[in-house]
């Protein structure tokens, strides 16, 4: 990754649809959904750095790089990624609920 080099964020389904399926279904095994998130994705020469934005407007975000063979493998460490976003996740979802009802 050149520092010098401008890339894009683009929409995850557009970049890697493969990627994002494997996404949602590791999202769904925690019951969260593909309306819960914003899934995008930057390109580089040697992989792809995800960008999962959630939150009550998506204001909160967790970015994970790695190479496309990880990424279609789906390596330990993305699940461990996964799995500890997916806490994440659910808990600011939660939050952002009993911040709604207290309104």
């Amino acid at each position: 990754m050149s520092i010098n080099e401008q890339h894009q964020e683009k929409s995850l389904r557009i970049v890697a649809p493969d990627i994002y399926n494997k996404l949602i279904l590791e999202l769904d095994a925690y019951h969260i959904q593909p309306y819960d998130i914003q899934a995008n994705a930057v390109e580089y020469e040697n992989g792809l750095k995800l960008i999962l934005y959630y939150g009550e407007q998506f204001p909160h975000s967790e970015e994970k790089f790695a190479s496309f063979e990880e990424w279609h493998e789906w390596s330990k460490d993305l699940s461990a990624f996964m799995d500890s976003t997916a806490q994440t996740l659910k808990q600011t979802m939660a939050a952002d609920y009993f911040k709604m009802m207290k309104m």
